[in-house]
């Protein structure tokens, strides 16, 4: 009963987040959304600008980039791309919570290169089976948008 009041609660209210919460699964890039943000972005570059962002474009359709939220709480996440003929693939594992409506992770993932360690902290805001997510933890705050995928 008090699943399926709080189901119905979810959609009448419109409110993903609640439903979001228990939501845990694998998330793939939404390339289709970020090829529309991107493109409009480009729109308004300078002439001289847009080939260094149709480069981006390039890089954008060749990525294959994945998030697990596992239910204990734990995180997995996995990119790769193709660019130039050459290959580069990262992973990184960590925790994610839900608070106040955001999903809150915290990765570590260590260079194959350098064997440096770094912690990224990225913040998500759910809207239904897409989530919107910002690593806080750069100067840039480009956003990435995932889709649930099961």
């Amino acid at each position: 009963m008090l699943v399926r009041t709080t189901m119905i609660l979810c959609f009448s209210l419109l409110i993903a987040t609640p439903c979001f919460a228990s939501g845990a699964g694998v998330y793939n890039l939404d390339k289709t959304a970020m090829l529309a943000k991107m493109k409009k972005k480009m729109a308004k570059l300078p002439k001289t600008k847009k080939r260094f962002a149709q480069m981006g474009v390039a890089m954008l359709k060749s990525m294959t980039m994945r998030m697990t939220l596992k239910k204990d709480g734990k995180a997995e996440m996995y990119a790769k791309v193709v660019f130039m003929g050459k290959q580069r693939e990262q992973s990184a594992t960590g925790t994610w919570k839900m608070e106040k409506g955001k999903l809150h992770l915290t990765t570590t993932a260590t260079s194959k290169k350098t064997k440096k360690t770094k912690t990224s902290k990225i913040e998500c805001t759910p809207n239904g089976k897409q989530i919107y997510c910002v690593n806080l933890s750069t100067k840039r705050k480009s956003e990435l948008v995932f889709i649930k995928t099961k």
